[in-house]
């Protein structure tokens, strides 16, 4: 898995959000395909949430252990699910 890492990524991340939510509201766009790109969408944006409360919580030691305790920040890597780093290539 890809994690988003940088402000960079970040930054590129949300682009591709905002161009993938176009897509997803086109009215040809056939059904297979929008729960495929939405599959993707979704994993997207559960990656700029984790980086968001990890840059958050890498601030402040109070948020960091409030995140800790919620399971928004792990101290393990989660285990990987299905491979879905290809969305960067769309």
């Amino acid at each position: 898995m890809e994690d988003v890492l940088t402000k960079e990524q970040y930054q590129n991340s949300l682009k591709w959000m905002q161009d993938k939510a176009q897509q997803l509201e086109h009215p040809l766009l056939d059904e297979s395909s929008k729960e495929k790109l939405m599959k993707k969408y979704n994993y997207v944006s559960s990656k700029v949430d984790e980086y968001l409360n990890h840059y958050f919580a890498e601030r402040d030691t109070e948020l960091n252990e409030i995140y800790q305790e919620q399971g928004l920040i792990l101290a393990d890597e989660p285990e990987e699910d299905e491979d879905m780093t290809d969305w960067m290539n769309d």
